[in-house]
């Protein structure tokens, strides 16, 4: 007997309920994408008005600029010559970074000197992390999921404000807002990049639009191996290394992983492309050594470290055989990174920019890093009295660190510790907090100051990538605190926004001080008052120097020179002042001061010279000109100031000795030949004058000067055809000749 289906509607009753039109419309409402995407576009809308004011900056000309844009030949024009220079070598003196560098050229080709071009586009850059970290976030928490995290569901808004903590955070305004910092923009975008790749890795995603990029990568090396047939790499002092050769290497790296992907379709190949960015993030700047690190802390993170563990085994063993192993499988990540850190160290040797002790002990640099370790957490929650220079502390009357260094590492570990031992009840969240802190920590490892580059005991920019440990652990436990509780949403939207409102406030007021040297020295002065690091000062007075603001700058080096400062440019520029305004006692005094710090600056000896010649002292005058050439033979101008001199002291065979050396030096110079030849004149051999005379005539053929002196000579040698000649030609020239010159010579 057949019953009645009681799950079988009845007819007619199937018009109320519509599951299919129901689930058509949510298809139709916003989709998750969209929503991503509102999010990220006011993430960058928010960023660009917070740094709006940076596209007024100007250069920072006493502050690396210079070394980058303004006296940067290499940039300028795009020949093969300087592409060269760019990919093979250290342009900068500074470090190894060519991207960075041929980022600059290409801004060059369309903003020449303007700096509006060079800082929006640091600012662009800037939102390309941005969102960048917006996906790196999403990914690591999709990721959790996977590998056994309680699954959370990911709220786009709460990852949106993570993003914004990053992209307002008043610590990165120095690597936005100062050109120099380009590097660190460009490098977080190929390490970001990197790190979302790698973890998609894990997950056995495949990258199938690299095999394009590599194509063209490959191409770009074959081209380039043409291009550069022709210019050498010179490796050691020994032996140069032919371009193509170095070339060569890459190109055969990239056509291998191509026939990979195309023949083979392995997972595998991906981890070669992670290392791909990685190469292009340590291209970008150095810092990014750290890379290998990073994703190590991603693996424990992603619980990858489980994977190696092994029955009956003592945890500490475990985790510390599944750390060997999860970096033996990223060997070639950490030899790229030794090889690159090496590199850096001995340029940075090579440019007298490292200091081993710097004045202090061993113990002493050891709480001087974790001094440093710690004012960057503070000031990652705390970002108040931010200063472009951190100056090294002042050792104490019995050589001793301020006490606060000594609290340090306390301090310092407390904010490592306190945070594990809180969440060592919940090992995810031990695992997550772990994460955070590993990845803040090893990001700022290797410029805690140990080995110290620089002059500052810490800086801002150094927070560029490492600040994203903090900032996403704070965003995976506000959705931990949003899942478990209701009651938290208002509290943890309230917190957010006051945070960013904060922040944005922070950020765009920062950015103000970036705007030129005088307004980012002045802050300095102002944040280390009392501690009187000599750099600011000297830096603003020379600003106010080339500003032409000479009673500005007098007080600066004023301050210089009562806390002991032994720069000689200080004296010298003391000096220069003290005899702008008429007072040569002063300004020997302190031309004396500058020698003796240096005696070997001919611009001292230059500037003295010109003093003595205004007090009427020029046989002082000539022997400090000739001091400025001997120690400085470019300087053509003080041996032409000397011989003038000798000229007017009549020391005739003095000045010709001079021009004689300046004929050597530039022969094209004509007003040498005809300046000798009015010093031959004088001493009564108006012959060889002639000869001089007709030099000068050769490079120069409409110097009427030059035609009147040849005609004095020639009446002198009882020549007065000739005279006459170049009396009229001197005439023609449109030299005015003494009234009855030409009477004198019929």
């Amino acid at each position: 007997m057949n019953k009645p289906h009681k799950n079988i509607p009845k007819k007619g009753t199937h018009a109320e309920v519509k599951p299919k039109q129901v689930a058509k419309v949510k298809q139709s409402s916003i989709s998750t994408r969209d929503i991503n995407m509102a999010l990220l576009a006011g993430v960058a809308a928010i960023i660009l008005i917070c740094f709006h004011y940076t596209l007024h900056n100007q250069f920072m000309s006493d502050w690396d600029d210079w070394i980058y844009v303004s006296k940067d030949k290499y940039i300028k024009t795009l020949t093969a010559l300087n592409f060269h220079n760019m990919l093979f070598h250290d342009i900068t003196l500074n470090y190894y970074h060519p991207l960075t560098m041929l980022s600059l050229a290409v801004n060059y080709q369309f903003s020449q000197l303007d700096p509006w071009g060079y800082y929006f586009t640091n600012i662009l850059l800037h939102i390309t992390n941005a969102v960048l970290i917006f996906y790196f976030i999403k990914t690591l928490m999709e990721a959790m999921i996977k590998v056994g995290y309680k699954a959370i569901p990911i709220i786009p808004w709460l990852v949106a404000a993570g993003t914004l903590l990053h992209g307002i955070h008043p610590m990165h305004v120095e690597s936005v807002s100062w050109l120099a910092e380009r590097k660190d923009v460009m490098y977080g975008v190929f390490y970001f990049a990197g790190l979302i790749m790698y973890v998609r890795y894990t997950q056995g995603t495949t990258f199938k639009w690299m095999l394009y990029l590599n194509a063209i990568l490959a191409v770009a090396c074959l081209l380039g191996m043409v291009a550069l047939k022709d210019f050498s790499l010179d490796i050691t002092h020994s032996f140069n290394l032919w371009d193509p050769l170095i070339l060569l290497i890459p190109f055969l790296a990239l056509v291998t992983s191509i026939v990979v992907e195309v023949k083979y379709k392995t997972t595998k190949i991906g981890l070669f492309y992670v290392a791909e960015f990685f190469l292009l993030s340590l291209f970008s700047k150095p810092m990014a050594v750290s890379f290998p690190l990073s994703i190590l802390v991603v693996d424990i993170l992603l619980k990858r470290d489980l994977t190696f563990f092994k029955q009956g085994k003592a945890w500490i063993y475990n985790e510390v055989s599944a750390l060997v192993q999860l970096a033996l499988e990223k060997w070639l990540f950490f030899v790229i990174a030794i090889l690159s850190g090496l590199q850096s160290v001995f340029l940075e040797i090579g440019h007298n920019t490292v200091a081993f002790t710097n004045g202090y002990t061993v113990i002493q640099k050891l709480l001087i890093a974790s001094y440093a370790f710690m004012m960057y957490t503070v000031h990652a929650f705390f970002p108040v009295n931010l200063s472009s220079f951190y100056p090294y502390p002042n050792l104490t009357t019995n050589h001793s660190l301020p006490s606060i260094y000594y609290w340090a590492p306390l301090v310092s570990a407390a904010f490592v510790f306190i945070p594990l031992y809180l969440a060592r009840k919940d090992k995810n969240i031990f695992r997550v907090i772990l994460f955070g802190l590993g990845f803040y920590f090893v990001n700022l490892i290797f410029i805690l100051q140990f080995l110290s580059a620089g002059t500052t005991v810490m800086s801002d920019r150094y927070s560029y990538v490492s600040y994203f440990g903090l900032i996403f652990t704070l965003v995976y436990l506000a959705h931990w605190l949003w899942q478990k509780n209701k009651s938290y949403h208002i509290a943890i939207g309230g917190i957010l926004l006051a945070i960013c409102l904060t922040l944005g406030y922070m950020c765009e007021q920062r950015t103000k001080v970036w705007h030129n040297p005088e307004t980012l020295w002045t802050d300095v002065i102002q944040k280390t008052a009392g501690e009187y690091p000599p750099m600011p000062y000297f830096n603003l007075g020379g600003y106010y120097i080339d500003s032409g603001k000479y009673d500005k700058a007098f007080v600066d080096y004023a301050i210089l020179v009562k806390i002991g400062s032994r720069d000689p440019l200080v004296y010298r520029n003391l000096a220069m002042i003290y005899g702008m305004h008429g007072k040569f006692d002063s300004s020997l005094y302190f031309f004396s001061r500058a020698l003796q710090y240096d005696s070997n600056d001919a611009s001292i000896y230059t500037n003295r010279a010109i003093t003595y010649a205004n007090l009427g002292k020029l046989d002082l005058a000539m022997d400090d000109f000739t001091r400025a050439y001997m120690h400085d033979t470019s300087q053509y101008g003080a041996l032409a100031h000397a011989a003038e001199i000798a000229t007017q002291l009549k020391r005739y065979n003095d000045a010709i000795a001079d021009y004689t050396k300046l004929i050597r030096k530039k022969p094209g110079e004509a007003s040498y030949y005809m300046f000798r030849g009015n010093d031959y004149l004088d001493e009564g051999d108006a012959k060889i004058a002639t000869q001089d005379y007709l030099h000068s005539l050769q490079i120069e053929p409409k110097n009427g000067e030059c035609m009147y002196n040849m005609s004095i000579a020639y009446h002198l040698l009882k020549d007065n055809t000739h005279a006459v000649q170049y009396a009229n030609m001197a005439q023609n020239a449109g030299y005015k000749l003494p009234d009855n010159y030409l009477n004198t010579l019929k």
